[in-house]
């Protein structure tokens, strides 16, 4: 449950938030507060959690948008290569063109 983290349901609609915990989940629920957050709940989120922790969720979240993730590497001065959802979004033709089955 969200008790020391102090923000809106807004980012959560479809999450119950009695069954979050703000250490377990802090990578979902900094995920979701980048895409879906207002200004005021960044900067309280990153207060409570800490700029490192905040750069490591950024680059473990499995997607962001464009928008999102151009801005958290303006702001945290990461590298978009170092994302995972970057590098997954920009795989090689090759990679796309190749068969799922071999016969």
């Amino acid at each position: 449950m969200l008790t020391h983290l102090k923000i809106s349901t807004r980012p959560f609609w479809d999450i119950d938030l009695h069954l979050l915990d703000e250490q377990k989940d802090a990578l979902f629920i900094i995920q979701r507060v980048l895409e879906y957050g207002l200004w005021e709940e960044l900067i309280t989120t990153t207060q409570f959690y800490g700029k490192e922790k905040i750069v490591e969720a950024v680059k473990q979240a499995p997607y962001l948008n464009n928008k999102t993730l151009n801005f958290c590497c303006i702001w945290l001065d990461i590298k978009p290569e170092d994302c995972k959802c970057y590098t997954k979004k920009h795989r090689t033709a090759d990679q796309y063109n190749q068969a799922h089955w071999n016969y």
